[in-house]
């Protein structure tokens, strides 16, 4: 949960240049929920949070390229 909470924070950074505290009110409340409730296999997890690192990485790469 806290992985996946964390790159989802990430992701709000860097598209928004503002820290997301409150994942209520940005809509991950029940996302988070159904993690920690193991609604989700590992896998599914893994997958989850496999696919959110790499749009981090993409969008870090878009971040340091429009700063240079």
């Amino acid at each position: 949960m806290h992985l996946v909470r964390l790159l989802i924070a990430g992701l709000h950074g860097l598209k928004t240049g503002e820290i997301l505290v409150n994942m209520e009110r940005a809509g991950y409340r029940d996302l988070l929920l159904e993690i920690r409730n193991c609604h989700w296999s590992y896998d599914q997890l893994m997958k989850y949070a496999g696919s959110l690192e790499g749009e981090l990485a993409c969008d870090f790469v878009v971040v340091a390229v429009t700063v240079d």
